[in-house]
């Protein structure tokens, strides 16, 4: 069920359809093939990222309207290129953000069978010393 509200609370430990991964595990994906696709869902304005993600500011809200639903869909379509099964990556600011784990379950809902909700997102990367770069807004 999609969180409408109180985006930044305590989020659950598993998703349904998906799973959760830690940063370990995400560091030894980049390493080989086939890459993952990250897809930072943090709203709000320009901030530091995981090197090589993706920004759909506003890809979490629990609320979407239609129009932005499709475009979420036609955004996933791009990055899978028509492949339901490619690795996907969604995260957000730490694991008190529900906004990846909203758009991981609509990426779910929508068909796609590889989805990975990164539960700890931005802040463990940073804390890991891993590779990290400023967002910039993906037109979606």
């Amino acid at each position: 069920m999609l969180r409408t509200s109180e985006y930044h609370a305590p989020t659950p430990r598993e998703i349904p359809g998906g799973r959760v991964v830690r940063t370990l595990e995400l560091v030894a994906m980049l390493g080989k093939g086939p890459r993952p696709y990250l897809i930072d869902v943090l709203g709000g304005g320009v901030h530091r990222t995981i090197a090589g993600a993706f920004w759909l500011a506003g890809a979490g809200a629990g609320d979407m309207s239609a129009e932005e639903q499709r475009r979420f869909d036609r955004a996933l379509g791009n990055f899978a290129a028509g492949d339901k099964g490619r690795p996907l990556v969604f995260f957000c600011s730490d694991a008190q953000c529900w906004l990846s784990y909203n758009a991981a379950l609509r990426a779910i809902a929508a068909g796609y069978t590889n989805i990975m909700w990164y539960r700890g997102g931005i802040a463990a990367w940073h804390h890991a010393d891993q590779p990290m770069q400023q967002s910039e807004p993906f037109a979606w």
